[in-house]
């Protein structure tokens, strides 16, 4: 029999305070939702235990009886009930973590905004972002808060007429302005194309961006400059983004802080993208941008903290480079800089990535089915992993067919349910699962390889959004034949 007080439900309660735990009591309440009364009860009960759960009386037959006073103790409903605990539990803690976190929620509705392609609000919104943040301190802001300075303006000097030369050009206070404004503008825009650029999602940031591109500046003119390069390298050549690599590395020291971390993202999420297109020789350019990310303190936040997203991302692409030895020293070097309440979670995805890469898809398998992030969109890493590991054992013949329907299913259902995963991000998922089904099926009635083999290339290269490609190219290997379509990756 399972130890209850080792259950994910019980882990669940446990991270939570006193402040979470009533505010999970209201949501179970909430009339928002319609929760079955057993459910609630159980958490009734299981509140009296909390927060070390250690009493004698918390048992699974005493709770039960505590639930259902008049019914005999039944093991596979108490489980079916702590599960059903368990899942509206991840519902609040996602919930939860949307309601504190204003960046999370700008994010999530600029999200909206895009792929609904409502561009007019997607732009209202951005510029109350930019109009916010104008307060950030960077190398062109502190230059024009010295102009104003130097200007010493009283409260009844009119500012339209208040003018400074520069270059030949003379120019409003109002103007200065509205040339910071563009500039920030213009800062924010690349960000977003540059990040977009990896998903190939809307391009709702064009609009952001064509005011900017088109507006005449002269004090910050050096500044947009640079700006402006940046938006032809996002959609340039690969010589493009070297050479600016080359000026990143060799200028960083002189550059302003924001900008640093603007330049820098662009080139590491062109080389990511060339890279999940078939460039691999891009994925060492990657591991090379990370170590001098981390070396230069480039990559930390303004805490001087690694996010889980970067911690994510660094070890996925170094086991992508196979560089497993240089993950593994990244975690011993870095983990401490990943907030407290994720490092648990970054080494067991790190640990399933590493089995999968030594082919050992059993212990893969056994991390990934018990592991999932507050972000469901992190979650779906792992439930990729997990997708893939079940494959690979289906082909060894270490699962039958059916327990693979079953697994792919699952995910399928998982990724259904959930609400907060946006169509971009579940689609590449489907459509692996839909691809290894059709597979699979083929496979278990015995198709003649090299039709297999014809129909497998064929077909994937016509799926245009399909996660794992790289993955799917080295399985196209073993069921023989080439790969006749463009090279993805």
């Amino acid at each position: 029999m399972k130890d209850f007080r080792t259950s994910r439900l019980i882990a669940h309660l446990q991270s939570l305070d006193q402040m979470q735990m009533r505010r999970l009591d209201k949501f179970l309440r909430s009339p928002f939702f319609t929760h079955a009364t057993p459910t609630y009860s159980l958490f009734q009960t299981l509140r009296n235990f909390f927060p070390n759960f250690e009493d004698s009386q918390c048992t699974p037959d005493r709770i039960w009886g505590n639930v259902f006073p008049q019914k005999q103790f039944h093991q596979q409903r108490f489980w079916r009930l702590c599960s059903d605990l368990s899942k509206l539990i991840e519902r609040f803690l996602v919930e939860y973590e949307v309601s504190v976190d204003t960046d999370l929620q700008q994010e999530l509705y600029l999200r909206r905004c895009a792929r609904n392609n409502d561009i007019l609000e997607f732009n209202k919104k951005v510029n109350l972002l930019i109009k916010k943040n104008l307060a950030i301190e960077n190398y062109a802001l502190k230059d024009l808060e010295r102009l104003v300075d130097y200007m010493t303006l009283s409260e009844d000097v009119n500012k339209n007429i208040c003018r400074v030369t520069l270059n030949d050009d003379e120019l409003t206070l109002d103007q200065l302005i509205d040339e910071l404004y563009m500039a920030k503008k213009l800062q924010r825009a690349i960000h977003v194309l540059s990040y977009n650029s990896i998903f190939n999602t809307s391009n709702a940031e064009v609009v952001l961006l064509k005011e900017a591109l088109e507006f005449d500046f002269k004090r910050m003119a050096e500044v947009a400059n640079v700006y402006k390069y940046c938006v032809f390298v996002i959609n340039g050549t690969e010589r493009d983004i070297l050479q600016l690599i080359e000026l990143l590395k060799l200028n960083y020291q002189s550059i302003g802080s924001d900008d640093v971390g603007i330049f820098y993202r662009v080139c590491l999420n062109y080389c990511i993208r060339s890279y999940n297109q078939g460039e691999i020789r891009m994925i060492d350019i990657v591991i090379d941008l990370y170590n001098f990310g981390l070396e230069r303190d480039i990559i930390y936040d303004k805490n001087g903290m690694l996010t889980l997203t970067t911690g994510i991302n660094i070890v996925t692409q170094a086991v992508n480079a196979k560089k497993i030895e240089w993950a593994n020293q990244f975690l011993n070097n870095y983990l401490m800089k990943i907030p407290e309440d994720h490092r648990h979670h970054l080494e067991k995805y790190a640990m399933a990535l590493f089995f999968f890469e030594k082919q050992d898809y059993e212990n893969c398998i056994y991390i990934t089915m018990g592991l999932e992030f507050f972000r469901p969109s992190y979650t779906l890493l792992v439930k990729n992993l997990f997708i893939k590991a079940s494959f690979e054992m289906f082909l060894s013949e270490d699962i039958e067919y059916d327990l693979l329907l079953t697994r792919l299913n699952t995910i399928s259902v998982y990724m259904t349910r959930n609400k907060i995963l946006t169509d971009t991000q579940k689609n590449p998922h489907s459509n692996l699962i839909n691809l290894l089904k059709r597979t699979a099926f083929r496979i278990d009635r015995n198709v003649d390889p090299a039709n297999l083999s014809g129909w497998f290339h064929e077909t994937k290269d016509q799926i245009p959004v399909l996660a794992s490609k790289k993955w799917l190219d080295d399985l196209g290997v073993k069921f023989g034949g080439s790969d006749e379509g463009p090279n993805l990756h």
